[in-house]
């Protein structure tokens, strides 16, 4: 190849390249779990009531600040998320002919509500639930704990981006 040609070729793919991202962002591509939100839902602050500990408070945490939320005390924010309770059960889903378990389900279940600043409920408390069922071999416990703990962070991370989805779809009191 010539030098007139790569520059030529090299041209081009800088045309192509600035073309296809005018498309991508004229269409409103976005990355994904990134949620336009209000300027008034951007001062939040998440609050652990009950229990001493939430799976899903970390996540949450990172998700909010991701879409742009900054998180202050109760004092500055306009919005309280507040966890109420979480639960994480794990039971036999499927028993083996020999009688030994060959699946387990794993169930996670979070209460939340959302305040105003003024302490009025926006949301009033509910409950969303994850179920995962996934395969357990007494031989390979290792594996089998693994799987379980990859399980239960997952259920915890796709639990928070929910939370931050009903967060978003708040309308702002004019």
């Amino acid at each position: 190849m010539t030098n007139q040609t790569a520059r030529t070729f090299s041209l081009y793919k800088f045309f192509a390249i600035t073309v296809l991202a005018l498309f991508m962002s004229a269409c409103g591509f976005q990355l994904k779990g990134i949620i336009s939100l209000d300027d008034s839902l951007k001062l939040a602050v998440i609050n652990k009531t009950g229990q001493s500990s939430f799976s899903v408070f970390r996540p949450l945490e990172r998700n909010l600040q991701a879409n742009g939320v900054k998180l202050v005390g109760n004092i500055n924010a306009n919005y309280q998320i507040n966890l109420l309770e979480e639960r994480q059960e794990r039971r036999t889903s499927t028993i083996s002919s020999s009688n030994g378990i060959d699946e387990y389900e794993l169930r996670t279940t979070i209460t939340f509500e959302i305040l105003d600043r003024d302490n009025e409920i926006v949301l009033a408390p509910q409950t969303l639930k994850l179920e995962r069922t996934y395969d357990y071999n007494p031989n390979q416990l290792t594996a089998s704990d693994t799987e379980e703990s990859q399980l239960r962070t997952e259920m915890s991370e796709r639990l928070a981006s929910q939370i931050v989805r009903i967060y978003s779809a708040i309308k702002p009191a004019q």
